[in-house]
């Protein structure tokens, strides 16, 4: 299912496996255990001695980490620091197929400081919670919507292009349909399992639109809400639009529309809302839980993003006239509040602006001093129950031995469309496998993603930071 949101396209859902691989020369234990000592919970049993780099190692240089067996499964609760570009951390290279393979780790990405591991279920049916959360949002006078919708009638258009996107599970035909259409989309369907639902009503006193998606094939469940116009919310009705914008903390803004910087422009008019940062996620974390029926984790919220690259960055809500923008006039707009990302993953921002992990929930609010003013949350999995707070892994350069044994036995150089495979980049983040004895159970573990590159990014590698195996290779063509 194809969506697209503020520029963001999202691939389908991934199957969730786990294969092992060589390390070293032998396979690494297969860890079906993810406690650690120090959470005071199912304790593992690896050795939890280590600092971030084996016994044995002699520093960063072309095949760095190349360690006796005894040692390859040191494991340390110390995360390898933040890098962004600069000497490897990391390198090797060696042919394979006719094809040269080159490893040098040069940026390493994470946004966490500790590492947990949790036990989750799959959404079922029972667990949307339509009615509760349509009086929720929309009161004892919600109204359902039956009819076609679109922007020309009055109607979100971020509702409107959230209907779209799903309505491509029920109708492939549709799928060329562009986002912001003006083509009225139809705001009810029942096909089995597959629904979505439309309700109208009012919050925070002006008129909203609300929608509850249901796939019980993807054993997901989607709830999206937006004021019908947004400028309600600010009390410019003439403000049609609102859009989250990116203030580089550190950096230079530089976001030009039609000729006009929006930062300049909207310098005499800083952002109504000045509420902190912990203030505005917690406002999110009990609106989710609390209005929406989806209990999420504080550490999963993000405000700042960014940071595990080098470039920290706030989304600031910008509410203005789209007519008046495209003609560089900003006059009219409003700066109040901004974009908290909701990421179980932890990859977002650290791969490619057009692709994000599916096997996740996900989500994105828009939060002022007054409380989340609009938004969407795609829930696939809710925690049952912790499993440590602090998961022990494996040592980054026995991790790369590990990585390096994947690529070579399990990489389809086929996809390779250069003359070499390269791999520059390591991201930290989680991952749920699914149980072999209990269907719709997942253990939340620690993984590490590298992206794959030979003209452009053909392929990304997710390996077990707990045990060094060979968890996906999501290949993109």
């Amino acid at each position: 299912m194809k969506r697209n949101r503020y520029g963001r396209i999202v691939a389908t859902v991934l199957g969730l496996s786990l294969a092992l691989t060589a390390c070293g020369g032998s396979k690494p234990e297969k860890v079906t255990d993810y406690g650690a000592n120090s959470s005071g919970k199912a304790g593992a049993k690896e050795d939890s001695s280590g600092t971030g780099s084996a016994e044995g190692d002699t520093g960063n240089a072309a095949g760095a980490g190349k360690t006796s067996d005894t040692t390859a499964a040191k494991k340390s609760s110390t995360l390898p620091d933040i890098q962004a570009g600069g000497a490897p951390l990391w390198e090797d290279s060696f042919a394979r197929d006719g094809k040269q393979v080159k490893i040098g780790i040069k940026t390493l990405s994470r946004d966490m400081d500790s590492l947990h591991s949790y036990r989750l279920k799959s959404v079922s049916k029972d667990m949307v919670y339509e009615k509760e959360v349509v009086k929720n949002i929309l009161g004892d006078n919600a109204q359902e919507v039956h009819r076609d919708i679109s922007r020309k009638d009055g109607d979100s258009m971020y509702l409107v292009e959230e209907i779209r996107g799903f309505r491509y599970n029920l109708h492939p035909e549709e799928a060329g349909v562009a986002g912001y259409s003006e083509d009225p989309v139809a705001s009810w369907e029942d096909a089995g399992d597959l629904y979505y639902h439309t309700y109208e009503g009012s919050y925070m006193d002006v008129p909203y639109q609300l929608t509850i998606f249901y796939s019980g094939e993807e054993r997901s469940k989607e709830i999206s809400f937006w004021p019908k116009n947004p400028g309600d919310l600010v009390g410019v009705s003439s403000v049609d639009l609102a859009q989250p914008i990116p203030n580089h903390i550190e950096g230079i803004n530089t976001e030009i529309w039609s000729g006009t910087n929006v930062w300049e422009a909207m310098k005499d008019r800083p952002n109504r809302t000045q509420g902190d940062e912990d203030t505005l996620k917690e406002a999110v974390r009990s609106f989710a839980e609390d209005k929406l029926k989806t209990p999420i984790l504080a550490e999963d919220l993000k405000l700042t993003i960014g940071k595990g690259m080098g470039d920290p960055v706030k989304q600031e809500v910008l509410f203005f006239n789209e007519e008046d923008a495209y003609s560089g006039n900003l006059d009219e707009a409003v700066l109040d509040g901004y974009e908290v990302i909701y990421d179980m993953d932890h990859a977002y921002q650290s791969v490619e602006q057009n692709l994000t992990w599916l096997y996740g929930n996900d989500g994105r609010f828009a939060v002022t001093d007054r409380g989340v003013t609009g938004g969407y949350i795609r829930y696939r999995m809710e925690a049952e129950e912790q499993l440590a707070d602090q998961v022990q892994i494996l040592a980054f350069d026995n991790l790369m031995e590990a990585f390096r044994e994947v690529i070579k036995t399990d990489f389809e150089m086929s996809k390779v469309n250069g003359q070499e495979l390269s791999f520059d980049t390591a991201i930290l983040g989680y991952y749920p496998i699914s149980s072999e004895e209990h269907p719709g159970e997942y253990t939340l573990i620690p993984v590490w993603i590298l992206p794959a590159t030979s003209n452009g990014t053909v392929a990304y590698v997710l390996v077990n930071a707990v045990d060094g195996s060979m968890v996906e290779i999501i290949y993109t063509i």
